[in-house]
């Protein structure tokens, strides 16, 4: 039985919030996350608009020794961001009720 998109987006999320926790750079601190939600909110809105560097997604950088160690964090976020955002910008017009739903649910730090 193929899965939802819903569930597809649900997992990859999750797959995310877990890769936030693994990297370097407080990447599920609030500033982070709430990069994370704004992107999912513009490609909801069929925009592609991603953070791409540590700055971007507002990790620790605060000398170059941070900066070298949030640079690679950053580019595991930008390509599991893009991957996430590219789903729901895919989502058929059937299914883009329920997945906008748990993303208004999901991203709660976003003013719709």
């Amino acid at each position: 039985m193929k899965m939802s998109k819903l569930r597809e987006i649900k997992n990859k999320i999750k797959s995310f919030e877990e890769l936030q926790d693994s990297v370097y750079g407080g990447a599920s601190d609030t500033e982070p996350d709430g990069e994370f939600q704004l992107a999912l909110c513009h490609a909801a809105h069929g925009k592609l608009k991603v953070p791409q560097s540590a700055d971007d997604w507002q990790l620790i950088s605060y000398n170059a020794e941070h900066l070298r160690k949030s640079t690679p964090a950053a580019k595991k976020l930008t390509k599991a961001c893009i991957e996430i955002s590219e789903m729901i910008m895919d989502v058929s017009i059937r299914e883009s009720k329920e997945v906008i739903e748990y993303l208004k649910d999901y991203c709660w730090r976003i003013t719709w």
